[in-house]
């Protein structure tokens, strides 16, 4: 995924039109190799190290839990 972090960076820039924008991660690898390169980019990364896991097989609840979680800082 870092080799292809351009194609994201690109279109993340252009989905927020140039405004800092909070951004949240979700699902446990993506938030731990996005998030450092993410942040030293300057965006607005919220999930502040914690991970959300992807609301799949049972985990909705804890994914509804964390997201609360996240937004809530």
């Amino acid at each position: 995924m870092p080799s292809d972090y351009p194609q994201p960076r690109i279109d993340i820039t252009a989905l927020s039109g140039g405004r800092s924008v909070p951004i949240i991660l979700v699902k446990e690898n993506v938030c731990r190799i996005l998030e450092p390169v993410l942040l030293a980019d300057n965006f607005n990364v919220i999930d502040k190290g914690r991970k959300v896991y992807l609301p799949v097989q049972g985990n909705q609840s804890k994914f509804d839990r964390q997201l609360r979680e996240t937004r809530a800082v």
